[in-house]
């Protein structure tokens, strides 16, 4: 959240909004909840999300001058709407979905802190390049995200992987048998049951 930082990938890092939504046991102890609630910013997925200054929004800018890597913050801010102006001359031409692979520092014991090893068009892309990659070989985890592109500059992590041909098949497939189970739970289907269905344990 600052020009420098102990964060051993990165010199700088940059948050674009304050706020975000706890989705797992593992944001339980989420300091940047403690930060935000410092500045009156409260936590969860109703709840309204700051910008950050029209002067913090500039640092970037100044930054990419040098030869740093800098670390987006991935808030769960709403997506904001193409040629959106930020409270300064910093321009939001474009903005997509996209999905991470999340890899951790510790790849022994996962300990460590979670990562960016790939950002990509679809979430079947960031499957494909996240397995094997993170604890002991296991497969990333994925998340969705919001880059956007500012002043011909995408702000994210990493190159933006675009969805192949045989990733796009496995997309479809993978959202046919989620809008199955949709429709099995909306017929009194127990998740038990729709395992048993699935012959997962």
């Amino acid at each position: 959240m600052a020009e420098k930082t102990s964060i051993g990938w990165c010199d700088h890092t940059f948050n674009p909004y304050i706020g975000c939504t706890k989705v797992s046991p593992a944001c339980d102890n989420c300091y940047a909840e403690v930060w935000g609630k410092r500045f009156g910013v409260e936590w969860g997925p109703n709840a309204p999300r700051r910008r950050t200054s029209a002067a913090y929004w500039k640092q970037p800018l100044r930054w990419n001058r040098k030869p740093d890597t800098v670390r987006i913050g991935k808030y769960d801010a709403p997506r904001p709407p193409e040629g959106t102006i930020m409270r300064s001359e910093i321009v939001i031409q474009e903005s997509k979905p996209v999905w991470v692979a999340l890899t951790n520092t510790d790849l022994t014991e996962g300990r460590g802190h979670l990562f960016p090893c790939a950002v990509c068009d679809s979430p079947t892309t960031a499957m494909r390049l996240g397995r094997g990659r993170s604890v002991q070989g296991s497969d990333c985890t994925v998340v969705r995200a919001i880059a956007v592109r500012v002043n011909n500059a995408w702000l994210a992590p990493c190159v933006i992987e675009p969805e192949t041909e045989k990733d796009a098949q496995a997309r479809l497939r993978m959202e046919a048998a989620e809008a199955a189970e949709a429709k099995a739970r909306a017929h009194g289907l127990t998740d038990a049951e729709i395992r048993a269905l699935k012959g997962t344990p």
